[in-house]
């Protein structure tokens, strides 16, 4: 947060007259207030289990609520953080910061820089057709020259209603930290990469893909550590949300965590209720069941599928099964 906010002092002081419209520019970005998993929230107060989507989220039957419930919620929130502070620089310059110079066909904030600052900073949208094509980039001060290397890209098309339309974009975590300069005491905390897809012209779409993230799970060396790919599928409309989740444990692999490979399929009516499918991989075991619950505010547990810990009826469930079709690396 302290960085975004010195990049937006910097270039704040460098702003100027413009040809192409940042109006225009600012209702076209996408905005993480808008791409955002709505997950019903089962107003979970407690942590997840550690580990593959909390060990099946496993707690005991007609405890409270759905243990698949709380973890669908936990984990849209946690990919609902990361596309925020994705765009949250480019969210801050295009609305709040006229761009330093303008052509016809593209805006530029920067190069700028706080006095305190370790690098330069610079944000170039282009309009390409229907799009616009954006790049925020950064550059160390020291040695002068030193090339820009981008933190965020991205390609957004505009919609009826501001910041509503459809587009992509990408964070490389590996390259921002390989080109810019950091305080010698700081270490690399982020790795892969964030590519997200989205439409909110009418539902919302969004799609999210880590890849080679750092594996908090299992870190082992912090300066190489394990590494874990994750996805995301998100579909919202008036009916209610579907969302899928699937991620897998790259090697190295310890005897605790293997290569293990979870897939989770929730979808929730307007009322809350909902139902969850899971299918739990890894060396020597596959496991698959579903979990149904009751609406807000409870989110109730109605249906335990795991033959380990059953509870309730099919019958009880508000959706019939369907195949979890999310892929992961």
């Amino acid at each position: 947060m302290r960085k975004l906010a010195a990049l937006f002092a910097a270039l704040l002081v460098t702003a100027c007259g413009q040809k192409l419209a940042p109006a225009d520019i600012r209702d076209a970005m996408p905005s993480g207030d808008v791409i955002q998993i709505d997950a019903p929230n089962p107003n979970a107060t407690a942590a997840l289990p550690a580990g593959a989507l909390g060990r099946l989220a496993a707690v005991a039957p007609g405890q409270g609520k759905a243990p698949f419930a709380v973890t669908s919620y936990v984990f849209a929130t946690l990919v609902n953080g990361g596309v925020f502070w994705a765009l949250a620089p480019i969210a801050l310059l295009t609305n709040f910061v006229q761009p330093t110079s303008c052509t016809d066909t593209a805006c530029t904030w920067g190069p700028g820089a706080g006095a305190e600052e370790l690098n330069v900073w610079m944000l170039v949208v282009t309009k390409s057709g229907d799009a616009y094509d954006y790049t925020l980039s950064g550059a160390p001060k020291s040695p002068a020259g030193s090339p820009f290397v981008a933190v965020i890209s991205g390609r957004a098309y505009p919609g009826a209603v501001p910041h509503r339309g459809h587009g992509t974009f990408l964070v490389d975590f590996d390259e921002a930290w390989a080109g810019l300069a950091h305080p010698a005491a700081e270490v690399q905390k982020d790795f892969g990469t964030i590519s997200v897809s989205y439409d909110a012209r009418t539902a919302l779409r969004v799609d999210v893909l880590f890849q080679d993230a750092r594996n908090n799970e299992n870190p082992g060396d912090p300066a190489a550590p394990n590494k874990v790919s994750a996805a995301y599928a998100f579909v919202a409309d008036a009916t209610g949300g579907d969302l899928q989740i699937g991620f897998h444990h790259q090697p190295p692999y310890s005897d605790t965590f293997k290569d293990e490979s979870v897939t989770l399929r929730t979808r929730w009516n307007p009322a809350g209720e909902g139902r969850a499918d899971v299918r739990y991989l890894t060396v020597g075991f596959d496991a698959g069941f579903n979990q149904c619950w009751d609406g807000a505010p409870d989110h109730a547990m109605t249906f335990n599928g795991d033959p380990a810990a059953p509870f309730g009826t099919i019958d009880a469930c508000r959706f019939q099964a369907a195949p979890i079709t999310i892929t992961v690396p």
